[in-house]
């Protein structure tokens, strides 16, 4: 944190950026830099420049689906998650794209060049990445920006509570998928 406080503007402006390449670099945790954002720069601007390197990544992803293609993909992320994560996402659209955006366990990064070459509308697409990734990440910030309080009742029970649905999603999420598939 002190650091990052003796960079001024530049320390918010490299946290944006790491947080762009948490999207477009499949295996940096959005979990760790959203606490991160929190922690440097309370739960308002963490959560803001959270958003933002999101938002920037999640148009990158999409573009890099969308312009170079498949091959790109599959250098990227494992040949058959990348066939189960297309099939669901064109079969289903953009309600069970939006879900799967809101809920832990999904691997939305991998969805988010994959929705560059779904049938899926950028806009319909944006509403989700920003609507979807917004509550963890709010939670995400609010826990980075109050370490000390985690240890209270109320913040134990958001950790936990937290953790034991990011356990089940990730757990259950093809039942979860099987599920979210029927009813919307």
């Amino acid at each position: 944190q002190v650091l990052f406080s003796d960079l001024g503007w530049v320390a918010h402006a490299l946290f944006i950026v790491a947080q762009f390449l948490q999207v477009v670099v499949p295996f940096i945790p959005g979990q760790a830099t959203g606490l991160a954002g929190g922690y440097l720069f309370g739960t308002g601007l963490g959560l803001l420049y959270t958003m933002i390197g999101t938002v920037i990544g999640s148009v990158a992803a999409y573009y890099v689906g969308n312009r170079v293609g498949r091959p790109v993909l599959l250098a990227l992320f494992d040949d058959g998650a990348v066939r189960r994560w297309d099939d669901r996402v064109a079969e289903h659209g953009l309600p069970v794209f939006f879900a799967m955006i809101l809920l832990p366990g999904f691997p939305d990064d991998l969805l988010c060049f994959l929705a560059g070459l779904s049938a899926l509308r950028f806009d319909g697409y944006m509403i989700s990445v920003v609507l979807g990734r917004l509550p963890l990440f709010a939670l995400y910030a609010y826990a980075g920006s109050n370490p000390g309080q985690l240890w209270s009742v109320e913040g134990v029970v958001l950790t936990v509570c937290l953790g034991v649905f990011s356990s089940v999603c990730f757990v259950w999420r093809d039942e979860l998928f099987a599920w979210l598939s029927r009813v919307v």
